[in-house]
């Protein structure tokens, strides 16, 4: 199955698809895509991981 989530951050828009078997497992991908994102677009985002875990939890949808 396929996921989607969508970076937070004001005007940026970036999208994250991961092909994942379950919620778990694209949480994860999501979350290793978010920190690559993250390190090179916005690194200095006032998000800890745990926040950001929590956002990817509430907001990616399945496609």
């Amino acid at each position: 199955m396929q996921y989607l989530f969508v970076c937070p951050m004001p005007n940026c828009g970036h999208e994250v698809v991961v092909e994942a078997a379950s919620d778990e497992d694209a949480v994860q991908k999501i979350m290793m895509a978010g920190a690559e994102h993250a390190k090179n677009v916005h690194p200095n985002m006032p998000v800890n991981e745990n926040e950001m875990l929590e956002m990817v939890k509430t907001q990616m949808k399945k496609l």
